[in-house]
């Protein structure tokens, strides 16, 4: 099992991101449609740290944890987010 970091920050995700200087094993964090240029943000940044894989989780479970061959590239992720709902979806996007 990963050991890592879950982000709620209520739209501060891309300032406690960017204060990371290396990558873990896994990080989660917020996102929202209506934010996207921020999550697209906080997405090149952890690419940059190294994190190469990712998965949209719809909503948020405290208990949820992706197994590993749901994760997707970046461009993929990036391409489903852009087609969410603005003030409907929402949930966690987790990094590998």
């Amino acid at each position: 099992m990963f050991k890592g970091v879950k982000i709620d920050v209520e739209g501060g995700e891309y300032e406690c991101i960017k204060s990371l200087t290396q990558k873990v094993d896994c990080l989660c964090f917020e996102w929202a449609a209506e934010m996207n240029d921020i999550t697209y943000k906080c997405l090149e940044y952890l690419s940059v740290l190294g994190f190469t894989k990712f998965y949209i989780q719809m909503g948020d479970n405290y208990t949820f944890f992706p197994k590993t061959n749901v994760f997707e590239d970046l461009s993929l992720v990036k391409e489903k987010l852009s087609k969410m709902i603005e003030k409907r979806d929402w949930g966690m996007i987790w990094c590998i």
